[in-house]
């Protein structure tokens, strides 16, 4: 069953503050087995999993929120984050992440480890839910949450 996926990725969705959401793509990245280059990562990679290529795997790093395999979320949140700031920004950009409630705190340090890595100065995990995060605190205590341009 390799480069099949059982079940239906999660979205990213990345709002920045004043301009809205800047990325929606499918929480998916497929690479090559040979050599574990990345060939595609989110909506494009989803697309890739109808028929992949026999060296080709085509995985979800994260389950229902949470962090399952380290290293290809690293490449997952480094392409997403690029997508949204472009390739080299100035500072590292401060980070809210809206997470499944019930997250544990080692669930909840992989994630920020996952992050950081791919570039996060910054960050403030909740598990509000995205939506309700962005419509109501981020206006509500905009001083708070000036800082954090990627929700």
């Amino acid at each position: 069953m390799d480069g099949l996926m059982l079940y239906e990725p999660a979205d990213i969705i990345i709002h920045m503050q004043g301009k809205g959401i800047v990325v929606k793509e499918k929480s998916v990245v497929a690479y090559q087995k040979s050599d574990n280059k990345i060939v595609a990562v989110g909506t494009e990679a989803y697309g890739m999993a109808q028929s992949p290529a026999e060296d080709m795997v085509v995985v979800s790093p994260l389950r229902q929120g949470r962090v399952a395999d380290f290293h290809v979320a690293v490449a997952l949140f480094s392409d997403m984050l690029t997508k949204a700031i472009g390739k080299r920004p100035i500072l590292k950009p401060a980070v809210a992440v809206c997470v499944p409630e019930g997250i544990t705190p080692v669930e909840k340090k992989a994630l920020e480890e996952v992050l950081k890595v791919a570039g996060a100065r910054e960050l403030f995990i909740t598990d509000i839910p995205a939506e309700k995060f962005i419509r109501e605190f981020s206006d509500i205590f905009p001083k708070e949450f000036r800082k954090y341009k990627i929700i």
